[in-house]
This record gives C-alpha cells, structure tokens and sequence, in this order.
C-alpha cells in the first residue's frame, strides 16, 4: 500500500526589523522577517498537521531564524527584544520527518519512503534532526536492500 503525502508551504512578507544578529555579531542588523504556513497532507487533500512559523533573516550574513512572536508583532521592537525572540533551531516540519522516519525506519519500504524526504528536509539544519534523519535513512536502505534481495533470491 502506498501512501501519499505532501507538504505545502505559504509564505507571507512581514515588516523589515532590527535585530542585534547572534550570528555575525552585528548590532541593529536590518532583519526581514516572514511568516510561512506549512501544512502536511494525506493523499494531497486531507490535512494532518499544519503550522505557521514565523522567520527572521538577516541582511548581512543571511543567516535565518526562528523568531517566538508573528512577525508583525516583531515590528517596532528595541534590536535587543527582537533578538530574544529569535531561535536558531530546525522547523517544525523537519523535527515532525525525523521523528517519524525514526520511528519508521524498520519498516521496509515505508521507511525509505519518509527517510528521503527527512534527510532531504533536515540537510541544512545541524542538530539531532539531521543526524536522526542520515541514520533512519541508513537503516531503512539496509532493510529494503536486503528484504528485496531475500525476495529475489526466495531466502
């Protein structure tokens, strides 16, 4: 059985701001900030889970963030204040792939099935979300291989 998933994403343009960047020290960095909508759907219509995530980039070393407030309300904050709601950790939908191709991995098939798209999701984002991601991936390709290899073969 196959199942299909997939994963769409909104982007909404909020108000530039000012952040004092914990990436590359600068103090006052102009910031752009969004709000993206990511909603995770079974067979492209029924939506399972959805989450609006709020992004702040800064101008001078591109570096993004995950900012704790909406980005208009960011708008009219001290660099200081913006700055405490910033965390540098992976989205929402990157943890919710790692857990699940985790979870999965030892399934055959399904597991390479989620493991792909979590390794691919979590590339760029350091951390526990990608390590757990490469090691399901690992995992579930050793499986598949040898549950398709004991099928060809009849062992």
């Amino acid at each position: 059985m196959i199942i299909i998933t997939t994963t769409t994403t909104t982007t909404t343009p909020g108000p530039r701001v000012q952040i004092n960047c914990p990436a590359c020290r600068t103090l006052a960095a102009n910031a752009e900030t969004e709000d993206r909508r990511e909603v995770f759907r079974l067979f492209h219509l029924v939506p399972l889970l959805w989450k609006t995530t709020t992004y702040v980039r800064c101008t001078k070393c591109r570096h993004e963030f995950v900012a704790s407030k909406r980005a208009a309300e960011l708008r009219g904050m001290t660099p200081t204040d913006a700055t405490r709601c910033l965390d540098a950790g992976p989205p929402f939908m990157a943890k919710f792939l790692a857990i699940t191709a985790g979870v999965t991995c030892l399934l055959l098939i399904l597991g390479l099935l989620v493991s792909i798209p979590a390794t691919i999701v979590t590339w760029k984002h350091p951390g526990w979300t990608r390590n757990l991601s490469r090691i399901a991936l690992g995992i579930s390709i050793t499986l598949t291989g040898i549950g398709i290899y004991g099928i060809i073969t009849g062992r």
